[in-house]
């Protein structure tokens, strides 16, 4: 089945959501399990402005409420008794498009279908609830996830810019979010062989990130490697290096990788990575927004265009999570904006050339 499940009709069969109003976000359960939805829905409860609409323990239960009390997001367990998580996200993708997290056990034997979802559109991946544990920590994850996805809102395509394509870069950057997974992969699956070495950072939890990596490898041509360690010489061009959530990470002037202990301060994570790498590598930076929720990676990219480098990304009316392009293009921060397809093509344009920029004393030669 074809991983473009999103479609910009679909997009604009869902209204726009509103600038958050302060109203309690309406989130549906979607477990076979009782005793977790009993436990995770009073834990949701008990945080301000968030409600639960319903709760299913099925595909049917679960289509049948989501057309009649329309969530803000939907929490789904992946591996379900007959229909799993997978089936229904692309269900649900194509009739009611609707931010949805899906839960698995870190330890499942199949953790593919959960990333298949991602890839599907599912916003985000968080670790099922064990029964008779806290439910606190999640149930705080999943409402702040809700009032992030309920601000976004889809705005209409603008006439895209051409990028300055005169210098290659030394280091690729790829930002992809929640909700974002399915528009790298295909914006990877279409990129030609480039000299520039690719970082991808994520959102993936740390629990399922080892197996999201391994699954990346399989379906990507150009492979995919965790970074576990510190890298401050040059990246090596070639397999993908992906950073998890929670991994703090800076660009040296090299084109390597410096990873830190600690928190990014007042920035996120993946806007300290491009503000880094704008210092670092100036003009020979380059670096691909995509949608997903939330406005972080909108404020390095700036920083990154204005320190000469190339700047691309995602179209807002082309992915389902359009709050950070959407900004991006607002700001004046992208070059370049269109579909993982079409920045695949450009992204080719610019990082073919065989012979990287060196920087040397502060200047690119």
């Amino acid at each position: 089945m074809s991983d473009k499940i999103f479609s910009l009709e679909a997009a604009f069969r869902r209204n726009p959501s509103l600038p958050d109003d302060g109203s309690a976000v309406r989130i549906l359960l979607v477990d076979d399990d009782p005793a977790v939805r009993q436990t995770l829905g009073n834990a949701i409860i008990a945080l301000p402005n968030a409600s639960i609409c319903g709760e299913a323990s099925d595909s049917e239960e679960a289509f049948d409420l989501i057309a009649s009390t329309v969530p803000d997001l939907i929490v789904l367990r992946t591996d379900l008794p007959g229909m799993n998580g997978l089936q229904i996200t692309r269900s649900i993708m194509v009739r009611q498009p609707t931010p949805i997290i899906v839960t698995a056990d870190p330890a499942t034997p199949d953790p593919e279908i959960a990333f298949e979802a991602l890839r599907s559109g599912a916003l985000a991946l968080m670790p099922r609830l064990v029964p008779g544990h806290p439910a606190q920590t999640l149930a705080s994850r999943i409402v702040a996830c809700a009032r992030t996805a309920k601000k976004v809102a889809i705005e209409p395509m603008k006439a895209p810019e051409r990028p300055d394509t005169s210098i290659t870069p030394r280091l690729i950057v790829l930002l992809a979010g929640d909700g974002a997974i399915g528009s790298v992969i295909r914006l990877l699956v279409g990129l030609d062989p480039v000299a520039a070495p690719l970082l991808l950072a994520t959102d993936i939890d740390p629990g399922f990130f080892a197996a999201f990596v391994a699954w990346l490898n399989d379906i990507v041509p150009q492979g995919a490697a965790p970074m576990k360690q510190s890298a401050p010489g040059p990246l090596r061009a070639g397999p993908v290096h992906v950073l998890s959530a929670g991994m703090i990470a800076t660009i040296t002037p090299e084109a390597g990788v410096s990873l830190i202990a600690g928190q990014p301060g007042n920035v996120s994570e993946f806007d300290l990575l491009l503000i880094t790498m704008a210092e670092a590598l100036g003009p020979a930076s380059a670096s691909v927004l995509l949608g997903h929720a939330g406005n972080s990676g909108a404020s390095g990219l700036l920083a990154v265009s204005r320190a000469g480098g190339t700047t691309f990304a995602e179209f807002p009316a082309a992915c389902p999570f359009a709050q950070a392009p959407g900004l991006a293009r607002r700001t004046g921060a992208t070059g370049f904006c269109g579909s993982a397809d079409t920045l695949a093509s450009r992204l080719s344009g610019i990082a073919i050339s065989a012979t990287p920029q060196i920087r040397t004393s502060g200047h690119v030669s």
